[in-house]
């Protein structure tokens, strides 16, 4: 079953106040990290701290060994984030 934006796991950033980090690891070891507030590349729609609060993330993509398998993608949609997933699948 192919993973999406809908898998993502989510917590508050460890490092950004007010920012979001989401998760998401696939069966082959590549791993997804989403984020989304203040000093980000994202896209607010609302003042929150919910992935429903935005309209793009900033994903970084790693493999099984975290080593950074992509540059930095800034201000990705959902449609755009679960084609990243895909195509890592």
């Amino acid at each position: 079953v192919m993973k999406t934006f809908k898998d993502i796991s989510w917590k508050q950033h460890e490092v950004f106040i007010g920012a979001i980090q989401g998760m998401l690891v696939l069966d082959n070891g590549i791993e997804f990290s989403i984020i989304a507030g203040p000093r980000t590349s994202s896209t607010p729609k609302a003042h929150g701290q919910l992935p429903s609060d935005f309209v793009s993330f900033e994903v970084a993509v790693f493999n099984e060994d975290c080593v950074m398998i992509e540059p930095i993608l800034t201000y990705l949609d959902r449609t755009e984030i679960d084609i990243l997933i895909n195509h890592h699948s």
